[in-house]
């Protein structure tokens, strides 16, 4: 079995697979919560009880992390807790040409799910859209490419803004508002935080398909915590969940 990691900066979110490269089950850990490295080694350990999974029967551990704070505490754990030295993703490991001016600072995050959509769909342009902590657009082209990305602040990053800096707004629940036009403060807010992210994606992808690819086709991947807010939005040719994870997966994979 493998443990994958994908660690960002409001959630770890983690995976065990089978030999198979089926998932098994999937978790959640707040990164804010994260201490020591017997802490997370016993939540995992925790955890791997639950489905009677011996430690033993994790053969390797691939990490995707976006947060380098945590990555000594995660080793150590992986190592403590399963004496495995885990698989940390790298644009080395990504397989195709990048157009960025530094490869070295393309996000973990990024990488992974770009590995994922490439292994899945070669030799097609595609735009991976993450509705993470940011919001992210990775745009992939048919000639094996990764030619460039967008990064803007995603749903949490809006609402802390306006709860910060205006002092009578305040937290609300994250949803697809009934209405466009909010009747009192709360709906305001959920149906400017809803729309901004959907303008803001709907204008990318056609400025992007115009401007990079002629208008001709291309794969639109939806991904991340917040995606399934948009599904009746007809915006995507996929919506992959557990994007990132299979891209570690993918990359951990190779030292079995």
């Amino acid at each position: 079995m493998q443990l994958c990691l994908d660690i960002g900066n409001t959630h770890v979110f983690g995976g065990i697979y089978k030999k198979d490269g089926s998932l098994l089950t999937s978790f959640r850990y707040e990164t804010k919560n994260f201490g020591t490295s017997d802490e997370f080694g016993m939540f995992l350990t925790s955890y791997l009880n639950q489905f009677e999974i011996e430690r033993s029967d994790i053969e390797s551990i691939g990490i995707s992390s976006v947060v380098p704070s945590v990555n000594y505490s995660v080793s150590s754990a992986c190592y403590k807790y399963f004496d495995i030295t885990p698989k940390f993703v790298t644009v080395d490991d990504l397989g195709m040409k990048v157009e960025t001016d530094n490869p070295s600072q393309l996000g973990a995050d990024l990488i992974s799910a770009a590995i994922a959509v490439s292994k899945e769909h070669p030799k097609e342009n595609a735009i991976i859209i993450d509705f993470g902590t940011a919001t992210t657009l990775s745009i992939l082209s048919k000639k094996n490419q990764f030619l460039g990305a967008v990064i803007m602040p995603g749903f949490r990053i809006a609402m802390e803004s306006l709860m910060t800096k205006a002092a009578q707004l305040f937290s609300v629940e994250i949803k697809k508002p009934e209405n466009p036009i909010g009747t009192n403060t709360k709906t305001s807010i959920q149906s400017g935080i809803y729309y901004q992210q959907l303008g803001a994606v709907k204008e990318l992808i056609r400025k992007i398909k115009k401007d990079y690819f002629s208008n001709e086709k291309i794969l639109i991947i939806g991904t991340g915590g917040f995606v399934n807010l948009f599904e009746k939005e007809k915006i995507f040719s996929e919506i992959k969940p557990n994007l990132i994870l299979e891209g570690v997966r993918l990359v951990s994979s190779l030292d079995i």
